[in-house]
């Protein structure tokens, strides 16, 4: 089975809540980042001191739900990792992923990421169930494995449920690995549509076995689709207009705020999306950065109505990315190196800051700090 890691293992989730973890095998650096995976705040609720993540929620009412949408994210820096899911035991609270309130991030829903990803993780409080008193929650980090070396996995076998669909039915893609080596080992599928990896599975196969997964992707846009799995050749499919009532989606534009920005600082990306159908319907909107699905947004539309949605992203690494919004391209953004200012013969003057949070009627306060490594049997 595969090897995991138990991430940022926390205790005490209480009113006000206090979750505190021991440092184990993996520390978390000053700026939350472990050997290869790293937690980094991304909201005033979330800090991060002498390697422990802090979230702090104060003054939430009474019987009411709260959510906070993007308060810390994970990023991943290594291929071995196959799955990241997060765990506990409190009624009321759930995480959840890339501000959808509805894609609770657990051991059934996990991240499936590849090196370079990085997953906003919001927090929502329901204080009608919510209890005061100590609990715990866990980052667990699934790696592939340690016998994969010995495995021999390949893609032998894609087949689709339709050539031709109507806008916003479903298309269902079957992917067959096979296992020739001599021992069991998992890879990652990945379907990929026109280019872009838009989903991704982590497939586990015993040496000498065979294993399906299926992809399921609902079409809300008309047209003709490059559709395949890994780096298996596509198979085009039409998407036609829709025959009765029903929604049909359309990405009229995609643009960058601008082409050229700073290692570390975030990039505008704005689209325009049109409901040419004749129902109301909503669609998932998705950002793509090299090539693969690193973000999300849903949006619902009237028949003929027009919107636009933006998308946020911080790139940390120079180089050069192509950026693309449902498949529309947006164009190639640019990530410099941040120029070195020396600033001679100034004088500062020195202050300090303090942030008093007054007391309210509930509160939360998560801390993380290190790992412990276990196998999974």
């Amino acid at each position: 089975m595969p090897s995991s890691k138990i991430l940022f293992t926390a205790a005490a989730i209480c009113f006000l809540v206090a979750i505190a973890v021991p440092t184990a095998a993996i520390t978390i650096g000053e700026d939350g980042a472990a050997d290869d995976v790293a937690l980094e705040s991304t909201s005033p609720y979330a800090t991060i001191d002498d390697g422990e993540l802090t979230l702090d929620f104060a003054a939430l009412n009474d019987r009411s739900r709260s959510e906070f949408d993007d308060v810390f994210s994970i990023s991943v820096a290594d291929d071995s990792i196959e799955r990241i899911w997060l765990s506990h035991e409190v009624d009321g609270v759930t995480f959840y992923r890339d501000g959808d309130r509805n894609d609770e991030l657990d051991e059934s829903n996990p991240i499936v990421p590849a090196a370079g990803d990085t997953t906003s993780v919001g927090v929502a409080i329901d204080t009608h169930v919510a209890a005061s008193g100590t609990k715990s929650f866990t980052v667990h980090v699934e790696y592939a494995d340690e016998d994969d070396e010995n495995a021999d996995i390949e893609l032998v076998d894609v087949a689709y449920s339709d050539a031709e669909l109507g806008a916003g039915e479903t298309l269902t893609v079957n992917a067959t690995y096979r296992n020739y080596g001599d021992d069991r080992g998992s890879t990652i599928a990945t379907l990929v549509v026109d280019g872009i990896v838009v989903d991704r599975q982590v497939v586990h196969v015993g040496a000498g076995e065979t294993e399906t997964v299926a992809f399921e992707r609902s079409m809300d846009r008309s047209g003709t689709f490059e559709v395949g799995v890994d780096d298996r050749k596509p198979r085009s499919i039409t998407v036609w207009p829709p025959g009765e009532p029903a929604p049909d989606f359309a990405v009229i534009e995609a643009t960058l705020e601008a082409d050229t920005i700073p290692r570390g600082e975030s990039a505008a990306v704005t689209a325009t999306i049109e409901n040419t159908g004749n129902v109301t319907g909503e669609t998932t909107i998705e950002l793509a950065v090299g090539g693969a699905v690193v973000d999300t947004q849903l949006v619902e539309l009237d028949p003929g109505e027009v919107t636009t949605v933006t998308f946020e992203r911080q790139f940390d690494d120079p180089g050069e990315y192509a950026i693309a919004v449902s498949g529309v391209d947006a164009g190639t953004l640019t990530v410099t190196e941040r120029e070195l200012i020396v600033v001679l013969n100034r004088e500062f003057t020195s202050s300090s800051a303090a942030a008093v949070v007054p007391a309210g009627v509930l509160g939360f306060l998560f801390a993380a700090t290190g790992v412990r490594r276990r196998v999974n049997l």
